[in-house]
């Protein structure tokens, strides 16, 4: 039974809206002491803020997920829009089933990455590497000689094809444009040239073990949604108003759990 309409929009990375949110309010999550030590820098207000700006209207049913990727769940009408990488412009589906299953065309809209008011414009930017095994001291200089080539002059060609942003200061000149044949990815290689002179540009965490952490960040958000989302219908099957089971819920009390849970994540380090 539906109390309260379908999902509008979904987080395709939770990891990085917890960097992104934290950055923008003005936490560095951790820094490097004198003797390269990471030291833990958590802000508890600026964790729970963002924690319950997105928990509390999953919950209540506004924000969603359902598939791997949030781009399945536009595919299957699950959401209307979803905020993930620009890259992945080239997964975007260009159909999405209607309500009895048939494919319809869709035109899809792209916007800038979505603030937090009053504070700093911020996105996270994420480069490819590339990993070359180390042989013979001259196959090791053609590899460099491979790389210098590719990511200078092939720059523009290789993250075209993936709809990585190119390295390139200022906008694409016509040449570059002209070479760019989905309009979408134009529009998202456009948007993303002009926002990230727009916005503070911001990496992820580049500690040992930061994959684990991330992952194990991921995997907690996104169980701690659901599990939240489930709470909150349960409330309402027991005959409850959404007002009632907002209040039920807890919030606080939900944000001061996550904050300590995070907190241990990072005190492993």
């Amino acid at each position: 039974m539906c109390f309260d309409g379908k999902p509008f929009i979904g987080m395709d990375i939770l990891a990085n809206y917890f960097i992104t949110m934290n950055h923008a309010m003005g936490s560095d999550i951790y820094h490097y002491d004198q003797n390269g030590e990471m030291v833990l820098d958590l802000d508890r207000e600026c964790v729970e803020r963002l924690f319950e700006n997105y928990y509390i209207p999953y919950t209540k049913g506004y924000y969603g997920a359902s598939g791997k990727y949030r781009s399945d769940d536009i595919r299957q009408s699950v959401l209307a829009g979803y905020i993930g990488s620009s890259s992945s412009t080239l997964y975007f589906p260009k159909e999405v089933a209607d309500g009895e299953g048939e494919m319809k065309p869709i035109e899809m809209g792209m916007y800038p990455y979505p603030c937090l008011e009053h504070e700093a414009k911020t996105a996270i930017q994420q480069g490819a590497g590339i990993v070359t095994i180390q042989k013979s001291d001259r196959e090791s200089e053609a590899c460099m000689d491979f790389i210098h080539w590719l990511t200078t002059e092939r720059s523009f060609e290789v993250a075209l094809s993936m709809s990585y942003m190119p390295v390139v200061k200022g906008g694409l000149d016509e040449s570059q444009r002209s070479s760019v044949t989905d309009p979408n990815v134009l529009r998202a290689l456009e948007l993303g040239l002009e926002q990230s002179q727009d916005y503070q540009m911001v990496y992820g965490f580049d500690f040992e073990n930061a994959y684990g952490v991330r992952q194990e960040l991921e995997e907690y958000f996104s169980s701690v949604l659901a599990e939240g989302r489930s709470e909150f219908l349960g409330c309402l099957n027991s005959g409850m108003s959404i007002e009632e089971a907002a209040e039920k819920m807890n919030y606080g009390q939900k944000a001061d759990k996550f904050y300590r849970r995070v907190e241990e994540m990072f005190d492993k380090q």
